[in-house]
């Protein structure tokens, strides 16, 4: 949903179901709830703020922000979403890629790295130096293109979106002093017609596919995206 035009000093509330909820409600089986909501500011600079100060900067933004109409697509309707902190200024968390000395994962299409092991950690940033329990991970979502990975031993929620992304609800791993998400990656059996299509020819005349997964706490809302990519043994 989203707020528009307050020109008018009205305040007008455009809401509409996402694809997915008008996908639930035409099941119509009573098994559709709206059990909660959230809120986020996805238009909002607020380099305004540091540029004219708290006060103005307020009002800068709330009379001359463009609002997004609401959106059916749940993918995109809202990507940075509000949380409720118990300090205020509080820095967020990061989500770091531990298990690789690389800021990537890479896959080929067989033998050992078929497969690979991915370990990210919830980590204090700019000075912190413990994470508020308000927002501590107990659950991350994990979004991964559907067509080319797969995630091991782990069952997807639902179906893929439109744009044949997946996701997956992973739990967290609390061994240590900070909350770790543990997963495996594995490549799905790819076709050469797949690495044609979507692939890019190296050095070696071999194929490339290139990707992204995305991984999303749900108390804090931090988000890392991890390149991937995927290289064909197929000759």
């Amino acid at each position: 949903m989203g707020w528009l035009d307050n020109s008018t000093n009205n305040i007008i509330l455009d809401a509409v179901l996402t694809d997915y909820g008008r996908q639930a409600l035409a099941r119509n089986d009573g098994s559709f709830r709206i059990a909660k909501f959230a809120l986020g500011d996805d238009e909002i600079n607020y380099g305004i703020i540091k540029k004219y100060g708290r006060t103005i900067g307020r009002e800068k933004i709330e009379k001359n922000t463009p609002v997004f109409e609401a959106f059916t697509n749940q993918n995109i309707g809202l990507k940075y979403r509000l949380i409720s902190a118990p300090r205020p200024f509080v820095y967020l968390p990061r989500l770091n890629l531990v298990s690789t000395t690389q800021n990537s994962v890479s896959l080929t299409t067989s033998g050992d790295s078929v497969s690979a092991f991915v370990r990210l950690e919830q980590q204090p940033q700019c000075g912190e130096t413990s994470i508020d329990a308000d927002i501590l991970e107990t659950n991350f979502d994990v979004y991964i293109p559907d067509m080319f990975l797969t995630i091991q031993n782990q069952s997807a929620v639902g179906t893929p979106d439109i744009n044949k992304i997946s996701k997956y609800v992973i739990r967290t791993v609390n061994g240590g002093t900070l909350p770790t998400v543990d997963f495996t990656l594995k490549v799905r059996p790819l076709t050469s017609t797949i690495f044609t299509t979507y692939g890019r020819v190296t050095t070696c005349s071999s194929r490339v596919i290139t990707t992204l997964i995305k991984v999303v706490g749900r108390n804090s809302g931090v988000v890392t995206e991890i390149p991937v990519t995927i290289t064909s043994t197929l000759r």
